[in-house]
């Protein structure tokens, strides 16, 4: 057995059961010591959580606010010593507070970027991504988003993959009515204006945050079920659909996403537009269906709601396509990179 090593994980929030807390859980069965460190504490999915982080965002609170978080984050590193410190998401690090923490750490410090930070919506100066120059290694999901996180000022970026969790993304079963179509997603106008014109044909489901922002009279906001499939309940939402739609983001590069692994992983039959990332794991019509146009995609989810056999046999091999791309053989192959050697069980 090798040694194991402490592995700090820095999240935004630490109730969010994101990246950053699959990669710890991940390290975690790699039989390495992990401290899961978030700025925040807050049960983003009430609605007094979110309330209570807006209240600490407002001006008057929010130096103070950021104050307490640099010290807390530096004491635990201190306290940790880790040998491996890995921030989630490329926005909002500053220089200063990178450069305590690796005084801190007996080893590197690297950050996991999601997004394209330069597209993502909010991103109102590049002051916020100031302490890219202070990761040893910026890691990006795509080769395509290499060259913008350069001159962004990483010292040096490598590519990592996105994953599943298999103790959180299975397959479910369904517990009520099917839906034709279903989206899980952030509301954005682009998939506002395909989601659309999914809803004027089909039964369709939204799951997924920010859809209070769509036009008033769109279907797609009729759609939305607040609060529900989201996190943990991501599988019981795939479950209670017959076609999961799925749309590559902007701020991913347009590439691909975690839900690409994800929606296979949890049984889903998963009708996505085509990318090369994404080519480059499914063979269209067998373990995925992949469309191009509006006309493409409304006659693919036609076809497909059609016959179920089909479906179903599609669905399956997608499953067996993600089976290998765990956190847990992603967690190990960062470390190879790292000059880590991982714990062997």
């Amino acid at each position: 057995m090798k040694a194991s090593v402490r592995i700090l994980i820095v999240v935004s929030n630490r109730r969010v059961r994101g990246l950053g807390y699959h990669y710890a859980q991940a390290f975690t069965e790699l039989g390495h010591e992990v401290l899961f460190h978030g700025l925040e504490d807050v049960p983003w999915l009430t609605l007094r959580g979110r309330a209570a982080y807006r209240i600490k965002r407002l001006k008057p609170f929010i130096r103070v606010t950021e104050a307490r978080q640099r010290k807390q984050l530096v004491k635990a590193a201190a306290d940790f010593r880790p040998a491996l410190a890995i921030f989630m998401g490329a926005a909002g690090w500053d220089a200063a507070l990178i450069r305590q923490v690796k005084e801190m750490c007996e080893g590197r410090v690297v950050v996991l970027a999601t997004d394209d930070p330069t597209v993502v919506p909010g991103l109102k100066s590049l002051a916020w991504l100031e302490g890219l120059g202070e990761f040893d290694t910026v890691f990006v999901p795509a080769k395509a988003a290499i060259a913008t996180f350069y001159q962004l000022g990483a010292k040096r970026v490598a590519t990592y993959g996105f994953s599943y969790n298999p103790k959180f993304h299975f397959p479910r079963a369904a517990s009520g009515p099917y839906n034709a179509v279903a989206y899980l997603g952030s509301w954005g106008p682009l998939q506002e204006m395909w989601l659309d014109r999914i809803a004027a044909e089909f039964a369709l489901r939204i799951y997924g945050w920010g859809w209070q922002h769509a036009s008033r009279t769109s279907r797609a906001r009729a759609c939305w079920a607040r609060g529900e499939g989201l996190e943990a309940d991501m599988n019981a939402a795939i479950a209670s659909s017959r076609i999961i739609f799925n749309m590559t983001r902007a701020e991913h590069g347009c590439t691909y996403s975690a839900k690409t692994l994800e929606i296979p992983a949890c049984g889903g039959f998963m009708l996505t537009n085509w990318t090369p990332e994404q080519a480059e794991l499914f063979e269209d019509g067998k373990e995925c269906v992949f469309y191009n146009t509006m006309d493409d995609m409304l006659d693919k989810v036609r076809y497909y709601l059609e016959n179920e056999a089909e479906r179903e046999k599609i669905r399956r091999a997608g499953m067996q396509a993600v089976a290998p791309y765990t956190y847990k053989n992603s967690a190990t192959s960062l470390l190879k990179l790292m000059g880590i050697a991982g714990t062997e069980r």
